[in-house]
Order: structure tokens, then C-alpha cells, then sequence
């Protein structure tokens, strides 16, 4: 039921499937029988291997018998009749011989086609019992009951979900990057990242990540051990701590253009410079990363979105008071790539 706490093992759920059990024992049935018939098989082998040698030698008895059924018909002691059923008999002995010595020789092929039912058989069942099992839901793990999607003797179709199970002692988190902004030396399995929950921050452990990026983002694995509620498919903002890169700086987002410039104050005059966004940061402001083209460590950025922007724009500057409190802001959020 709906909020009720397992243990791992414990059975959830049981499906019942009268057609799939009907399946297995079918199948354990038609085992059996393709046993019986191998070891049948074995015995009626070593039967015709023991005849083989009395088979023989009866040929022999009656090629003997003719022999002198032969002599006495020449003497003119029997007659032809008599001869003749002598004929018949070798006759008869010898197609029992050569039956026999077939089924010896057939042995073998007959023995290899029983196995390979028997093995086809194998693996059908074992399929069919996998199935079976999978009728019954065990918990893979200790938790709670978050959602439950069907009731008792209800039919259920392909598919269908049966019920949410939470892990009450950690949740896993995916996350995408963009590879341009990792550098892989900073991906350590068992670092710790923060993420974002409510204005609620957990700590989160990098368990796993792709090595081949897909459509230019890697996937990040996390686990979450707080003992905060937190609700699944939802989305969470993580900051996970990277290698600080040089000539790279936190500016405001209203002050980059078109992703690929902003613009420097001299003399109060605006001059252009290249950049390169190479990430964002939401803090007390929401900032965005950037790598200078023009190797600089500092510069007087203009910070008031101006629609009319161009090199050579005249522009007041903030006094110190309103720099040094902007600064500060930015300070505050200790922004790191």
C-alpha cells in the first residue's frame, strides 16, 4: 500500500498469468519425456551391442546348417524343398544381422538429436521460468512506497507501471553537460557537487560518467544521500566544482552580446572585445562565464544593457561606491567554472 516502508527481498507485488504456467509445466513435461527417451536410447544400445555378438553368431550356425542341408540334397538324402527353407533361413538371419549392426551405427545421430531437443528444451524452459519469476516484484532495495498504480485482481496490460518505489537512503540524479565546458582530468568518481532543491542545497557524490559525449553533452551520474523528501523526475540545478581556467571572468548576462562580445569602458567610450560564453552561474545575479579573445586580467565592463551598443558609444561610468557594491554582489557568489 501507498506509503508503506520495505526491505529489500520483500515481495511487492505478484501477477498472476494461468497461460504462462500453463507454458512452463508444457515444457517441463516435454523435458521429461525427451529424457526418458535419451536414457532409452542408451539402454537400447548397449542391448543391440550384446546382440550383435549372438547375431553373428547364428549367421554362422546356419551358414552351417546349409552346408549341409546342401551335402545331404547332393547325396540325395533331402530335398530341394528342404533345402530351399534352409536358404530362407540364412537369408532371414543375415537381414537381422545387418539390422542390428544399423542400429549400432545409428546410435550416435539418434543420441545427438535427443540432446539438441533436449537442449532447445533447456533453454525454452529457462526462459519461460525467467518469466515466471518476473511475475513476482521484489524490492531491490530498502524504502518507501511513493505511488501505487493498480489494485488487487485488477488486469494489467504490456508495460503498464505498477508502482513507484522511493530510496529512502539515496536518490540517483542524471545531469548533461556540454563537453566544451568539462575538462575530463575534473571528473573524479566520488567528488562532491551541491544541488539546488527549493532553495533547499544537498550534497551529491559523482558515481559515473560517459566518456564519449553525445550530441555535445556528457551524462553525469549522481547520488544524493540527504534525508530530504525530494520528488523524482523533476528538474535540479547542480554545481559541480571544476579547475579554475585562466583569462576567464564572471560578468552580468545582460552584458554580453549576441554571445561573442562585450563591451570594455575607456575614457569613458565603449570598445568591443571578442569573447567566448563558456558557462552560467545563477547566484544573487544571474551571471554567465566568459573567456576573453585579448589576454587581460582586468577591465571596466559595461554592465547596463544598451540596445545601441557599437564601439565608440559615449557612456557615464558607475562612481566607485556602485562598482565596489557590484563587485562585492559578484564576490559574494564565488563563482567558479
Amino acid at each position: 500500500k501507498k506509503e508503506q516502508v520495505v526491505q529489500k527481498g520483500e515481495k511487492l507485488l505478484e501477477i498472476e498469468n494461468e497461460d504462462l504456467i500453463f507454458q512452463l509445466n508444457a515444457s517441463n513435461a516435454n523435458l521429461d519425456d525427451v529424457k526418458a527417451l535419451i536414457t532409452a536410447q542408451n539402454i537400447q544400445y548397449k542391448s543391440d551391442v550384446n546382440a550383435l555378438e549372438i547375431e553373428q553368431s547364428l549367421l554362422n550356425i546356419n551358414q552351417k546348417a546349409l552346408n549341409r542341408q546342401q551335402a545331404l540334397v547332393n547325396d540325395g538324402l533331402a530335398s530341394q524343398s528342404d533345402l530351399e527353407s534352409t536358404q530362407r533361413t540364412l537369408q532371414s538371419q543375415k537381414l537381422a544381422l545387418n539390422n542390428r549392426k544399423l542400429a549400432v551405427e545409428k546410435h550416435q545421430t539418434t543420441l545427438a538429436q535427443l540432446q539438441a531437443s533436449k537442449t532447445q528444451l533447456e533453454s525454452n524452459l529457462a526462459q519461460l521460468q525467467k518469466s515466471v519469476n518476473e511475475l513476482v516484484v521484489i524490492a531491490d532495495f530498502d524504502g518507501v512506497i511513493n505511488e501505487l498504480n493498480v489494485k488487487e485482481f485488477e488486469k494489467i496490460s504490456t508495460n503498464q507501471k505498477l508502482l513507484t518505489l522511493m530510496n529512502q537512503t539515496g536518490l540517483e540524479i542524471e545531469a548533461y553537460a556540454s563537453i566544451k565546458n568539462l575538462n575530463f582530468e575534473d571528473l573524479v568518481i566520488g567528488i562532491t557537487a551541491k544541488g539546488l532543491v527549493d532553495d533547499n542545497q544537498i550534497n551529491l557524490t559523482l558515481t559515473s560518467f560517459d566518456q564519449v559525449a553525445n550530441q555535445g553533452s556528457v551524462k553525469l551520474s549522481f547520488l544524493s544521500v540527504s534525508q530530504k523528501n525530494i520528488a523524482v523526475n523533476r528538474y535540479i540545478q547542480i554545481q559541480l566544482p571544476l579547475s579554475e581556467i585562466d583569462n576567464v571572468f564572471a560578468v552580468p548576462v545582460q552584458s554580453v552580446y549576441s554571445n561573442n562580445r562585450i563591451y570594455e569602458v575607456v575614457d569613458g567610450q565603449l570598445k568591443r572585445v571578442k569573447v567566448n560564453v563558456v558557462g552560467k552561474h545563477q547566484g544573487q545575479l544571474l551571471i554567465q562565464l566568459v573567456e576573453s579573445m585579448d589576454e587581460t586580467s582586468s577591465i571596466n565592463i559595461l554592465t547596463t544593457r544598451l540596445n545601441d551598443a557599437i564601439n565608440g558609444l559615449k557612456v557615464n561610468e558607475l562612481s566607485a561606491e556602485e562598482q565596489s557594491q557590484l563587485l562585492k554582489k559578484l564576490s559574494n557568489d564565488q563563482v567558479r567554472l
